[in-house]
């Protein structure tokens, strides 16, 4: 400890004196202590002093210094901001861009405020290197403070620079853009045919580095048709051919993604006969390249089996590979194996399984079993070749051919059963769990063609307290299947398993299985015999490892680590945030992702059987309480106390006071909320209260109208102008008289004119006028007319048809609303809030913190509406995103959403 604060003090002593050789030595030093490990923090404000060298050299040391120790001393690290300002005006374009690299890279607010003017100049730098610099400050900004980039306008700035002269710039630029999207509340950048062509330019003039940024970002978009998408993949194969694996590896991600909008088949393999050649050739490459290399060609393979059609023997192992890449390369020449190569398959797996490395043997025994279930004409030599392995006597070579010929039986069940013989000889090697599961299950399977099979089985069973869970669980199997088998024999050693297992056994699962098989076989034997031991389906031999959605995704993220590790981005990254801007993200989630709520699907037909039970539909009603809607459903039922008239001139029928349509007048509870349209005052004792429904396929205003006076009032009689939305309400007339506080409510039929329906430039209004009489008095008023009575009940989009039409509606179309203080961001509630309102719910999926949900609507005036809602549940916001064919309504559709989301 004494001599480290001896050597600090020299250190300090150095630094702040006047010999600059003696200073730049020290801050070497300094640095030195500093990577490895040694905390130099004291030192501060003596290295602070140094700033202001001239020595380019000097200056860098300082200023590494700075970004790892800058955060330790918030309060000291102001002191550097002139100098960083005064770096960023230097001559030097290095100086200027060591200094915005730097601070950028300082994670100190009180540094990060004066770092805007500065970085906004560089940006405008005329020197490429400062501007491709400064784009990737952007991104670094953009994490510590987002709502100042946005407010600064570097995000535009950045998009500016896409149009640059270099190509170094312009691939700076898209990857800062692509980090802020990865971490955005919602995309920043989007490619669109503008800049399509401009990103291309500047990947022919680019660097081995810039190509990769530039590739990375053009495989995120999505052309718009199969010529585009050749265009595209022309533009890029030249790529392919480059000696830097990343720039390959990146050509190759892109290209695929292409290739998916392809579905002519002769241009799909003229594009896999090019791209083989470049795959190949990153086998040449060192070990640690190749092994990600390999994983990813895994990936390829499983999704398009014949890219490498011919190509095997490219991936024969050499003696000097690491067992890593044997192991991968092992994999996909099990994926290549066909009719036409398997004998040399086989050959070369027959001599990997004779090498010294377990792992790796036990991998190739495993190779030779999938052969043969892959290649049902290869299964008798692959068979052979597992026997004449039995005969070397290694234990891990034997155990390993046991478990590959119990998936064999499975796959060819009563075919190959001679060889059981030669397994049961060696079942004093069998000492893992795999093997020893394996066995049991073909002795328990076979039992009745094995002369001695109760005694194999009493030989595991000696130890059957002391065997792991698995081979218990396969122990009790096989002795049933043996008991069923052979009754007499094993009647007393069935007694024994059951009884240990029910009454000794800690393992609940143990446990309960031979409870049933006990409950089953005191129950009805013949019944047991046809379950436990009737036709199994049939194990399938295929390249695919993955589902097919987990698959796309992992392709989608060549060459990142998502495709070696083989996991999605978010299993392993937590600060991303996933966008489902383009129809192919939305499909990869269909099955894993998007969480499909089938609760729905029971609520509808639990709903359609209420409604055939009532022979009336609910619809949409305006609030959520139950007693309400029981209250309006008994409401409905009772249609003799509603008057429905079609027009003014109606004749009533005066006796029995009906209109035309037989429904006649009398007072009624009103249970549903109305809005006040003419108040009591103004109508001179006549309240009137309105509100909208929808309900049977159509739309109807209910109508209240209250006599607030003490002497009777009638003479009632109601027009309707035909609104923006084509809206026209059937005129309304009332005979009779309304008694003193009494009131009567009118169901008026509201059918749309599609000819009155005005578009944007036509001033697009939610209002619809009224003009109501009262005797010689006529009043005029209005009611807003909410945009969801016109949402109809075939609004719902299957997930196909969603993702489809979501994909063929242009980018440029889609507004984008947030709706912040929210009443509730549950999205239970806010999906069933919705679909009160026939918007129908789609698909949802989980996104880092957000939850996004996709929805669903239709209306007379218009196509299908398709919603986006990112719920942030920390900050009580959604980002809801429209997209429509018909953007006339759009607004109206915002705010309907913003006010049905903050209701209530």
């Amino acid at each position: 400890m004494t001599q480290s604060r001896d050597e600090l003090h020299e250190l300090r002593l150095k630094l702040s004196g006047e010999n600059a050789s003696h200073q730049k030595e020290a801050v070497k030093q300094v640095v030195a202590y500093m990577t490895v490990g040694k905390d130099v923090s004291s030192l501060f404000t003596e290295v602070l002093k140094c700033m202001t060298t001239e020595d380019l050299e000097m200056k860098k040391l300082v200023y590494l210094y700075l970004m790892t120790y800058a955060k330790f001393k918030p309060d000291l690290s102001i002191l550097v901001v002139n100098s960083f300002i005064q770096d960023a005006k230097d001559e030097n374009p290095l100086v200027r861009a060591l200094a915005i690299r730097t601070m950028g890279s300082i994670r100190v607010e009180e540094v990060t405020e004066y770092l805007c003017q500065p970085l906004r100049r560089c940006l405008k730098d005329s020197d490429p290197y400062v501007k491709k610099t400064a784009a990737l400050c952007v991104a670094k900004l953009f994490e510590m403070d987002p709502e100042l980039i946005e407010s600064q306008g570097f995000i535009e700035d950045l998009l500016e620079l896409i149009t640059d002269s270099n190509s170094m710039v312009v691939s700076n630029a898209l990857a800062a853009l692509q980090e802020i999207n990865s971490v955005a509340s919602k995309p920043v950048f989007v490619i669109d045919k503008k800049n399509l062509s401009k990103i291309l330019n500047a990947m022919g003039e680019a660097n081995e580095w810039s190509q990769v940024f530039i590739l990375d970002t053009l495989s995120t978009y999505t052309p718009r048709n199969e010529r585009e998408a050749e265009s595209l993949i022309e533009r890029i194969i030249p790529r392919m051919s480059h000696k830097n694996a990343a720039v390959v590896l990146s050509s190759v991600r892109a290209i695929l993604q292409f290739m998916s909008n392809i579905e002519n088949k002769k241009v799909l393999e003229t594009y896999y006969k090019k791209m083989a050649p470049s795959l190949v050739s990153l086998l040449t490459n060192p070990p640690e390249v190749q092994y990600v290399a390999l994983k990813n060609i895994n990936l390829i393979v499983q999704k398009y089996p014949t890219i490498l059609k011919g190509s095997h023997k490219v991936f024969f192992c050499r003696y000097n590979d690491p067992t890593y890449v044997k192991m991968e390369k092992l994999e996909i020449l099990i994926m290549l194996a066909n009719e036409n190569n398997v004998e040399a398959l086989l050959k070369e797996f027959k001599v990997y399984a004779q090498e010294v490395d377990v792992s790796f043997v036990r991998k190739a025994v495993r190779a030779i079993g999938l052969a043969a279930i892959k290649i049902p004409s290869a299964t008798q030599r692959c068979i052979k070749h597992l026997l004449s392995l039995i005969k070397s006597q290694i234990h891990y070579v034997t155990q390993e051919v046991v478990v590959v010929v119990k998936d064999i039986f499975r796959k060819y069940p009563n075919k190959y059963e001679s060889i059981i013989g030669t397994l049961c000889n060696s079942l004093t090697t069998l000492d893992d769990i795999e093997s020893k599961s394996s066995m049991i299950w073909i002795i328990g399977q076979y039992a009745d063609r094995i002369e001695n099979s109760d005694e194999l089985l009493e030989s595991f069973l000696e130890s059957f307290d002391e065997e792991n869970p698995e081979v218990q669980l396969q122990l009790l199997t096989s002795t049933v299947k043996l008991f069923l088998h052979k009754p007499e024999d094993s009647q007393e050693l069935l007694q024994d398993v059951l009884s240990t297992a029910t009454q000794e056994s800690e393992n609940p699962d143990l446990r309960e299985r031979a409870y049933i098989y006990w409950r089953m076989l005191s129950t009805d034997p013949d019944v047991a015999k046809e379950i436990i031991l009737g036709e199994k389906p049939l194990i399938e031999g295929t390249n695919r490892k993955y589902h097919i959605d987990l698959l796309e995704t992992l392709l989608f993220n060549i060459p990142s680590l998502s495709s070696v590790f083989h996991k999605p981005p978010e299993n392993f990254v937590t600060n991303i945030k996933v966008f489902l801007r383009e129809d192919e993200e939305i499909e990869n989630d269909e099955e894993g992702i998007l969480q499909v709520e089938e609760e729905r699907e029971k609520e509808e037909e639990k709903k359609q059987e209420e409604t055939t039970s009532t022979n009336q539909t609910i619809g949409s009603l305006i609030d959520f309480n139950s007693e309400s809607k029981q209250q309006q459903n008994q409401n409905i039922q009772q249609q003799k106390t509603t008057h429905v008239v079609q027009s003014q001139d109606i004749r009533q029928n005066k006796n029995n006071n009906q209109d035309e349509y037989g429904m006649g007048l009398s007072q009624m509870n009103v249970d549903i909320p109305k809005k006040l349209i003419l108040d009591a005052e103004k109508g001179e004792g006549l309240e009137i209260k309105g509100i909208f429904q929808r309900r049977e396929n159509s739309i109807f205003y209910e109508l209240s109208l209250t006599n607030k006076t003490q002497a009777p009032i009638g003479g009632f009689a109601c027009v309707f102008n035909t609104n923006s939305f084509g809206l026209k309400p059937n005129g309304w007339l009332l005979d009779g008289v309304l008694m003193p506080m009494q009131t009567r409510v009118s169901s008026i039929p509201c059918p749309i004119e599609t000819s009155h329906i005005k578009h944007q430039n036509d001033q697009i209004s939610n209002l619809i006028q009224i003009a109501i009489g009262k005797d010689s008095q006529v009043y005029y008023c209005q009611d807003e007319v909410p945009f969801t009575v016109f949402c109809t009940e075939d609004g719902k989009l299957g997930r196909s048809e969603f993702l489809k039409s979501w994909k063929n509606i242009p980018d440029e179309v889609e507004s984008l609303k947030e709706i912040t203080d929210l009443t509730e961001s549950n999205s239970n509630i806010i999906k069933l809030k919705l679909e009160n309102k026939n918007i129908f719910f789609v698909a949802k999926r989980k996104a880092d913190e957000l939850e996004i949900m996709y929805f669903s609507l239709k209306t007379p005036m218009t196509d299908y509406i398709l919603l986006e809602l990112a719920i942030d549940t920390n900050s009580n916001t959604i980002q809801l995103a429209t997209r429509t064919n018909n953007t006339d309504f759009v607004g109206m559709v915002e705010l309907e959403i913003q006010k049905i989301l903050k209701e209530y």
